[in-house]
């Protein structure tokens, strides 16, 4: 099997309806450990292909899996990169990660993301299942998780996403490399990126003829669904971290770096309750990752409505992460207060931080402080 390039996730998928079944083969295996501790963000747009390091880690003479404190790291890698002839898999890059993870006794978490990054060839053998975007600085196009008329499920596409989750699951198992998994993310269906529907619509014009209706809304959340089922499956000793975000369309001047996003928390809680529906703190597979959370920097009773959202299953007795922010620090200072401080008021279990704050100078002695807050708590000091 030819392989090759970063790790991992993407999230599309599938609702209510098929988490009894996912539920009944839940209760075959015991729920695997929870994710502790604090990641580097890593991601596609400066991994190498090679797996071997982003540049500017290498630049500074950085290990990112030697940094002491840290459990790991986070990578995303696109299906595209991944799959892009058909059946031709390029694994060996999230391979040599876990490799590495596994030589410095730390953890890989990753994602495979997909909207617009969906293989040239499915959208080649598939063009009235993709999306075209008018505006941006370059012509976009996406496959959504739904089609037809009346709307449903795309399963066309969720079968070829999943024969490949299914191949790259297979080879992390032959290598004996799953130990070293944190978890495997789930950041939801369509959209630019697959995090958010938004991503790729930074003009008005292309969120109205999206045209995101109830109908729409309703495969929505199915769709994540669908993602958890199916991933649990394939990675049955492997946590699933569920990106919390609410981020939908955008509003009439918005441009690529000044988005106005048309807020939807209840559609976010919708996500939420209906992936970790029969979920019970004793038996919890699917974690709630809170995406740049800290930049609300707002919880407790004050809490923004999406932090809530957190907190709600928090106080359910759920363990939760943090994700913080999109590289907005500019001094120590700001890390501290805004990221690591957040983490620890809500009473995350893991915390990222990203790759470009912790390159800056003097960011290296931060993890050490700060890492016992984010240990299992038979492992923290009293």
């Amino acid at each position: 099997m030819r392989t090759a390039q970063f790790p991992l996730l993407f999230a599309l998928v599938c609702g209510g309806c098929l988490m009894n079944g996912c539920q009944s083969h839940q209760s075959l295996a015991a729920a695997p450990p929870a994710p502790y501790g604090i990641l580097f963000v890593d991601n596609t747009h400066n991994h190498p292909e090679t797996g071997e390091g982003i540049p500017a880690a290498q630049q500074k003479g950085l290990d990112l899996f030697a940094y002491e404190g840290m459990a790991g790291i986070i990578e995303y890698v696109a299906w595209s990169q991944l799959e892009p002839q058909p059946g031709e898999y390029h694994f060996s890059g999230i391979i040599h990660l876990l490799r590495q993870a596994e030589a410095h006794g730390k953890k890989l978490a990753f994602g495979v993301i997909c909207g617009s990054h969906v293989p040239a060839w499915y959208k080649e053998e598939h063009p009235d299942q993709v999306f075209h975007y008018s505006g941006g600085e370059r012509p976009t196009e996406v496959v959504l998780p739904w089609t037809g008329e009346p709307l449903a499920l795309n399963q066309t596409y969720f079968t070829a996403f999943f024969r490949m989750m299914r191949a790259l699951a297979a080879e992390i198992e032959a290598q004996g490399l799953t130990r070293h998994l944190l978890y495997v993310a789930i950041t939801g269906p369509g959209g630019g990126n697959a995090l958010e529907v938004q991503w790729a619509m930074p003009l008005y014009e292309d969120w109205q003829r999206f045209a995101f209706n109830a109908a729409k809304q309703d495969l929505w959340v199915a769709a994540w669904a669908r993602c958890a089922t199916e991933l649990q499956l394939i990675f049955p000793q492997t946590p699933l971290a569920l990106a919390v975000t609410d981020q939908y369309g955008c509003a009439p001047g918005s441009t690529k770096d000044k988005v106005v996003t048309a807020r939807n928390v209840a559609l976010s809680g919708r996500v939420l309750d209906t992936v970790m529906a029969g979920e019970t703190p004793a038996t919890q597979r699917i974690y709630p990752m809170g995406l740049w959370l800290s930049y609300w920097n707002q919880w407790g009773e004050n809490a923004h409505p999406l932090c809530r959202l957190l907190q709600d299953k928090r106080e359910a007795g759920f363990k939760i992460g943090l994700q913080g922010h999109l590289i907005r620090h500019r001094d120590l200072a700001a890390l501290e207060r805004d990221t690591i401080a957040k983490g620890i008021e809500a009473q995350a279990t893991w915390i990222e931080l990203w790759h470009k704050d912790i390159f800056k100078d003097g960011f290296a002695d931060i993890p050490p402080r700060y890492e016992s807050h984010f240990r299992p708590p038979s492992q923290r000091s009293q």
